[in-house]
C-alpha cells in the first residue's frame, strides 16, 4: 500500500510503496504543483531516487 511522505531534497509531498495507490491514496489531495518534481518517476518518488534512475545507478 502506498503512503505519503515528504521528499528529503525538495521538501514537497511524494510517496512510497507499491505504486498502485499513488493517485487514490498517497497523493489523492495533493495538487501537482505541491508534489515533488520526481513523484511519477518510480521508486519511492523522491528527487534522489529519480536522479539515480536517470543515471542508471
Amino acid at each position: 500500500m502506498c503512503r505519503q511522505l515528504v521528499c528529503e531534497e525538495c521538501h514537497k509531498k511524494t510517496w512510497t510503496g507499491c505504486g498502485q495507490h499513488i493517485e487514490t491514496r498517497a497523493l489523492k489531495d495533493v495538487p501537482v504543483e505541491e508534489r515533488c518534481p520526481a513523484w511519477e518517476k518510480g521508486g519511492s518518488g523522491t528527487c534522489k531516487d529519480a536522479t539515480k534512475a536517470v543515471l542508471g545507478q
